[in-house]
């Protein structure tokens, strides 16, 4: 499967490959035959770290003292905790745009392809704002229900210029618990590494947010 795989991507003129594999928490069924299979075919890799929340009675007590005077803070300036429709999507591929520019960086997926995602597997996608009283966003974010145990924490982002308030430490707080409500049991974080070196401002802000660590193996070869 491997071989062919290679001599797939390579007709197509691909010179480099990456397979991200799901977190340790979520294994694949045949994860150590793929594991071994991909080395044996000179696929290098790194094992990345990924944060993930435990949606468990008593999670409120595990968040750090700092983020729950936050959450208050947001809660008495009476900012809105939304589910968006599909409808409202541009308007927060937008906002997630402009807060990844803050941080020099650019969104990974257009507009029209987030949209896409929406329109044809709206069972498995969902978007939550945390807005002002005048209807500003502060901090959105797109979910991925994977199954019905595990939701991915696909595409958060918040503005910068409210870092103070930490509206999305409201937005995730708000997130556990409707989460939970619907008996969802993991709420998956994502990756706080790059290259397997941690970012340390991530990961810490995660772990004041109650998230625990496991590995995420990511795969790469170069084609000729």
């Amino acid at each position: 499967m491997i071989d062919d795989l290679k001599e797939e991507l390579a007709e197509r003129n691909i010179k480099r490959a990456i397979i991200r594999q799901r977190p340790e928490f979520n294994p694949t069924p045949a994860f150590q035959l793929l594991h071994e299979g991909l080395l044996q075919n000179q696929f290098s890799y790194v094992g990345e770290i990924n944060q993930h929340i435990f949606l468990e009675s008593g999670l409120e007590q595990k968040l750090h003292a700092m983020q729950l005077r936050k959450i208050k803070k947001c809660q008495s300036e009476q900012l809105s905790f939304n589910q968006e429709s599909v409808s409202n999507i541009p308007e927060v591929h937008s906002f997630l745009a402009s807060c990844r520019k803050q941080q020099g960086l650019e969104i990974n997926i257009n507009k029209q392809s987030l949209e896409q995602l929406f329109l044809k597997l709206p069972h498995n996608y969902e978007c939550y704002t945390i807005r002002n009283n005048e209807g500003n966003i502060l901090a959105a974010t797109v979910l991925v229900l994977v199954n019905d145990q595990i939701v991915y924490n696909y595409l958060p982002g918040f503005d910068r210029s409210y870092k103070s308030l930490s509206p999305l430490s409201f937005l995730l707080f708000q997130l556990y618990k409707i989460l939970r409500e619907r008996n969802y049991k993991i709420f998956d974080l994502g990756i706080s590494s790059i290259n397997g070196g941690v970012q340390e401002g991530l990961y810490n802000y995660k772990n004041r947010m109650g998230a625990n660590k496991s590995d995420r193996f990511v795969y790469e070869i170069k084609l000729k």
